[in-house]
């Protein structure tokens, strides 16, 4: 019998690609910028931690979660602030929303890097 996946195994990029059974080099390819390489985590990342839930646009009272950080000048940097969401709209791209609030704090924190690579130009 299987047992139980818990969502907070997955610690990194590499475990998100086992537990998909991806292989992580061929996800990217040469031309992809350092943005285009986080977003695949993320759509990575994040489908494993739904466990193929996928959001119902047409569902108006469901809820989908997505992470909200604040880029603070003066040098504090780039960090996780909360998680929200929305109803039938969004303020993120529909790939990148989690099924509850308990996975968007998750995510929010544990992969802040990579959201900073995806919304940050450096």
């Amino acid at each position: 019998m299987k047992t139980k996946f818990d969502f907070k195994s997955i610690k990194s990029f590499e475990d998100a690609c086992r537990e998909a059974n991806v292989s992580p080099e061929r996800l990217f390819n040469e031309n992809d910028t350092m943005d285009e390489r986080a977003y695949k985590k993320l759509k990575l990342i994040i489908r494993v931690i739904n466990e193929g839930w996928k959001p119902n646009w047409d569902n108006t009272s469901e809820r989908k979660w997505y992470p909200w950080f604040i880029a603070r000048p003066g040098g504090f940097g780039f960090s996780y602030s909360y998680d929200d969401n929305w109803l039938a709209s969004t303020d993120c791209g529909s790939r990148l929303c989690l099924q509850t609030e308990e996975k968007a704090d998750y995510v929010g924190k544990q992969f802040e890097d990579i959201y900073n690579e995806f919304l940050t130009i450096k």
